[in-house]
Protein backbone atom coordinates (compact mmCIF):
# COMPACT_ATOMS: atom_id res chain seq x y z
CA UNK A 1 0.00 0.00 0.00
CA UNK A 2 1.35 3.40 -0.99
CA UNK A 3 1.87 5.88 1.82
CA UNK A 4 -0.51 8.82 1.67
CA UNK A 5 1.12 12.23 1.90
CA UNK A 6 -1.15 14.90 3.30
CA UNK A 7 -1.05 18.39 1.89
CA UNK A 8 -2.37 21.48 3.60
CA UNK A 9 -5.09 23.56 1.95
CA UNK A 10 -7.64 25.92 3.41
CA UNK A 11 -11.28 26.12 2.32
CA UNK A 12 -12.05 29.49 3.85
CA UNK A 13 -14.88 31.91 4.44
CA UNK A 14 -14.52 33.29 0.90
CA UNK A 15 -15.58 29.82 -0.33
CA UNK A 16 -12.29 29.45 -2.17
CA UNK A 17 -9.47 26.95 -1.68
CA UNK A 18 -5.94 28.20 -1.02
CA UNK A 19 -2.64 26.40 -0.37
CA UNK A 20 -1.46 26.71 3.23
CA UNK A 21 -2.92 26.79 6.71
CA UNK A 22 -5.71 29.26 7.61
CA UNK A 23 -3.47 31.96 9.08
CA UNK A 24 -0.79 31.66 6.40
CA UNK A 25 -2.58 31.01 3.12
CA UNK A 26 -1.04 32.13 -0.12
CA UNK A 27 -2.74 34.54 -2.50
CA UNK A 28 -3.39 31.80 -5.04
CA UNK A 29 -6.72 29.99 -5.34
CA UNK A 30 -7.90 26.78 -6.97
CA UNK A 31 -9.51 27.78 -10.24
CA UNK A 32 -11.36 25.76 -12.90
CA UNK A 33 -13.20 26.79 -16.04
CA UNK A 34 -15.21 23.80 -17.26
CA UNK A 35 -16.45 20.30 -16.44
CA UNK A 36 -13.33 18.72 -17.96
CA UNK A 37 -10.64 21.33 -17.27
CA UNK A 38 -7.54 21.03 -15.13
CA UNK A 39 -7.66 22.67 -11.71
CA UNK A 40 -5.06 25.41 -11.65
CA UNK A 41 -3.73 27.93 -9.16
CA UNK A 42 -4.62 31.48 -10.12
CA UNK A 43 -4.38 34.81 -8.30
CA UNK A 44 -7.31 35.03 -5.86
CA UNK A 45 -9.79 37.64 -7.07
CA UNK A 46 -12.53 37.31 -4.43
CA UNK A 47 -15.32 37.39 -7.04
CA UNK A 48 -16.30 33.71 -6.63
CA UNK A 49 -17.03 32.52 -10.21
CA UNK A 50 -14.31 30.06 -11.28
CA UNK A 51 -12.91 30.11 -7.73
CA UNK A 52 -16.16 29.27 -5.90
CA UNK A 53 -16.26 25.79 -4.32
CA UNK A 54 -18.59 23.84 -2.09
CA UNK A 55 -17.55 20.97 0.21
CA UNK A 56 -20.57 18.68 0.30
CA UNK A 57 -21.54 16.11 2.92
CA UNK A 58 -20.49 13.31 0.56
CA UNK A 59 -16.95 14.82 0.75
CA UNK A 60 -16.92 15.99 -2.86
CA UNK A 61 -15.71 19.48 -3.76
CA UNK A 62 -18.44 20.89 -5.98
CA UNK A 63 -17.75 23.66 -8.51
CA UNK A 64 -21.03 25.45 -9.40
CA UNK A 65 -19.67 27.22 -12.52
CA UNK A 66 -18.84 23.92 -14.23
CA UNK A 67 -21.50 21.85 -12.42
CA UNK A 68 -18.83 19.26 -11.67
CA UNK A 69 -16.51 18.03 -8.90
CA UNK A 70 -12.80 18.08 -8.25
CA UNK A 71 -11.17 14.76 -9.09
CA UNK A 72 -7.58 13.54 -9.14
CA UNK A 73 -5.22 11.03 -10.61
CA UNK A 74 -2.71 10.26 -7.81
CA UNK A 75 -0.37 8.33 -10.12
CA UNK A 76 -0.03 11.32 -12.47
CA UNK A 77 -0.31 13.87 -9.62
CA UNK A 78 -3.03 15.77 -11.48
CA UNK A 79 -6.19 17.50 -10.25
CA UNK A 80 -9.03 18.09 -12.70
CA UNK A 81 -12.79 18.51 -12.98
CA UNK A 82 -15.10 15.57 -13.67
CA UNK A 83 -18.76 14.58 -13.44
CA UNK A 84 -19.65 14.29 -9.76
CA UNK A 85 -19.55 10.72 -8.48
CA UNK A 86 -19.83 10.46 -4.68
CA UNK A 87 -18.73 6.80 -4.89
CA UNK A 88 -15.42 7.70 -6.54
CA UNK A 89 -12.53 7.50 -4.07
CA UNK A 90 -10.58 10.06 -6.10
CA UNK A 91 -13.33 12.64 -5.48
CA UNK A 92 -13.22 12.30 -1.68
CA UNK A 93 -11.66 15.36 -0.03
CA UNK A 94 -11.28 15.30 3.74
CA UNK A 95 -10.70 18.43 5.82
CA UNK A 96 -9.50 17.89 9.38
CA UNK A 97 -11.06 20.95 11.01
CA UNK A 98 -14.57 21.88 9.91
CA UNK A 99 -16.92 24.55 11.25
CA UNK A 100 -20.23 22.80 10.47
CA UNK A 101 -22.34 25.94 11.00
CA UNK A 102 -20.37 27.85 8.40
CA UNK A 103 -20.22 24.84 6.06
CA UNK A 104 -24.03 24.56 6.10
CA UNK A 105 -24.26 28.18 4.91
CA UNK A 106 -21.66 27.53 2.20
CA UNK A 107 -23.52 24.45 1.01
CA UNK A 108 -26.51 26.58 0.13
CA UNK A 109 -24.55 27.21 -3.11
CA UNK A 110 -23.44 23.60 -3.48
CA UNK A 111 -26.74 21.82 -2.91
CA UNK A 112 -27.38 19.10 -5.44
Amino acid sequence: MQESKNQLFTFGWREDIRPGEPLHTRKFCFDAISHSSAVTLYDCHGMKGNQLWGHRKDRTLFHPVSDSCMDCNPAEKKIFMARCDPLSETQQWIFEHINMTVLEKFNYHASS
